[in-house]
């Protein structure tokens, strides 16, 4: 079975900031999250999200284990070949931000591609609720 802890590593910065939202929104925080795959008619979901983390503050919270967590049969990254050698590589991450709208409102948003299940459940940081889901994050 696998150690949930192992899974993923708190940016301690985004994790001060976090904390700091925490102190002042007493419902916690609203998370966006968005499992990219074939069925995103027109890449809309890989747009909406590519919007706010390019035009709004935001700061790295976490980062999860991509390689342990995608199944890379079903999912396998992109590669561009450039005539006769590779020329680009398109670097899969699961990151979790957290991002402030135009009036200073915190949330986290996480960008991720469709989840594969491994058997063992989903993953849960000890020592923090972490729900991925509309009711919030840290």
């Amino acid at each position: 079975m696998l150690d949930p802890q192992g899974l993923y590593a708190w940016e301690p910065k985004g994790l001060a900031v976090v904390d700091m939202a925490l102190a002042q929104e007493s419902a916690g925080l609203v998370m966006l999250y968005h499992f990219d795959g074939y069925i995103d008619a027109g890449e809309t979901g890989d747009q909406i999200v590519d919007r706010l983390l390019d035009s709004l503050p935001h700061q790295l919270v976490a980062r999860f284990d991509h390689d342990r967590l995608v199944d890379y049969r079903a999912r396998r990254p992109l590669l561009t070949f450039t005539r006769d050698r590779w020329s680009d590589y398109e670097v899969p991450a699961i990151e979790v931000h957290l991002v402030q709208d135009a009036t200073g409102a915190p949330s986290c948003c996480c960008p991720a591609p469709n989840p594969t299940s491994n058997g063992n459940g989903s993953p849960r940081p000890s020592g923090r609720s972490w729900n991925a889901s509309a009711s919030g994050c840290p």
